[in-house]
């Protein structure tokens, strides 16, 4: 069984997903990608592509129509990932310097959102902890976001690679019978076969 390829409507625009650095833009990706829409191959062509802090890099505004999905993490845990990378390398971050990253964090995410609005617009905010959260949701909201151009987005699929992705526990959709702690038949024949004469 292949994977299903979404084509995209003609003149469809193209996706870009925005964000501060480890603010959870790869699973928005990975969102996009299990429900069908392949990565770009170009900004003029359908598809999404990524642009990270928008504020910083310089990006040129696409040359196509856009989308944007702009992707939101609490400061607190931006800069726990931050320092939890500079833990790796050996130079984990002091209090002092944990709270100068959260204001640097804090101006950031108000220019990133700005200069996502004027380069990527239309952009639709989603937050990582409500994702995590409740991926069936949010990839419904994605879903509802993109129907116009992208109608056969699956978001079941979307919603799924989130729990993979992130491992979170399955939803109980059923409740199952009690299990009966008597032998079956076949386990009491097998006993009786075994059992000296």
């Amino acid at each position: 069984m292949t994977d299903s390829v979404i084509v995209p409507r003609p003149f469809a625009p193209l996706i870009v997903v925005t964000g501060l650095t480890r603010s959870g833009i790869n699973l928005i990706g990975d969102m996009l990608h299990a429900g069908g829409i392949e990565g770009a191959e170009s900004p003029d062509r359908p598809g999404y592509i990524y642009a990270i802090d928008p504020h910083i890099n310089p990006y040129p505004r696409p040359p196509s129509r856009t989308i944007g999905i702009l992707i939101e993490r609490s400061l607190d845990a931006i800069a726990a990932a931050v320092n939890r990378d500079a833990a790796l390398e050996n130079r984990a971050l002091d209090r002092c310097e944990m709270l100068a990253l959260k204001n640097v964090l804090a101006r950031n995410r108000i220019a990133a959102r700005d200069r996502a609005a004027s380069l990527f617009g239309p952009v639709f905010s989603f937050d990582f902890g409500r994702i995590i959260a409740n991926p069936h949701d949010e990839s419904q909201r994605l879903a509802r976001v993109l129907r116009e151009h992208y109608p056969a987005f699956c978001s079941i699929k979307a919603a799924l690679a989130v729990r993979r992705i992130r491992k979170l526990p399955r939803l109980v959709t059923a409740v199952r019978a009690p299990v009966s702690m008597e032998p079956t038949r076949e386990v009491a024949f097998e006993e009786r076969e075994g059992a000296p004469a």
